[in-house]
C-alpha cells in the first residue's frame, strides 16, 4: 500500500514539474511572439527556447487551442486594426510594417480573418465614433481575432 501511495505522490509531482516546464515553455513564447514588429519564424522561437520545432508546435496547440504560426497571425491583426483605428498611414504601409509580403495578401487575410477590408474597417470604425456611437467593430467577424 505505501509503494502504491508512494508510486501516485511521484506521479502528482512529476505531473507539476512538467506542467510548470510546459507552462514556461509557452508563456516565454507568448513573449517572444508579442514582438511583433520583430516577427520570428516558428522554428527560431522553438529553438529560442531549447525545444524542438514538433514539441513546440504540438504543446503550444495543446495548451493555447491554436498553432503557434494562428497566435503569431492574430496578434498582427490585432495590430493591423489599432493602426488603422489610430493612425493616418495607409492600408499599404500598415502591411509593409506588419511585415506582410504585399497589401494585397494581407488585405486578403485581414478580410478572411475579420469579416471586412481594412479600408472597411477603417471606414466603419470612424464613421460609428463620428455619428456618435461606439467606434466597435464595423464587420462581423467570421473568425476569432482577440
Amino acid at each position: 500500500m505505501l509503494h502504491i501511495l508512494g508510486s501516485i505522490y511521484y506521479k502528482e509531482r512529476n505531473n507539476s514539474y512538467a506542467n510548470t516546464f510546459i507552462l514556461e515553455k509557452v508563456n516565454a513564447a507568448r513573449e517572444l511572439m508579442k514582438d511583433v514588429d520583430n516577427p520570428r519564424d516558428v522554428e527560431a522561437i522553438a529553438r529560442e527556447l531549447g525545444v524542438s520545432y514538433s514539441w513546440f508546435r504540438k504543446t503550444f496547440k495543446e495548451y493555447t487551442n491554436v498553432s503557434p504560426a494562428h497566435y503569431i497571425m492574430q496578434l498582427r491583426l490585432r495590430k493591423a486594426k489599432l493602426m488603422l483605428l489610430n493612425s493616418s498611414l495607409s492600408v499599404k504601409e500598415i502591411a509593409y510594417e506588419l511585415r506582410y509580403e504585399d497589401s494585397a495578401y494581407f488585405s486578403a487575410i485581414f478580410k478572411k480573418y475579420v469579416g471586412c477590408s481594412p479600408s472597411e474597417y477603417r471606414a466603419g470604425c470612424i464613421s460609428g465614433a463620428a455619428q456618435g456611437g461606439t467606434p466597435a467593430t464595423p464587420c462581423k467577424t467570421t473568425r476569432e481575432v482577440p
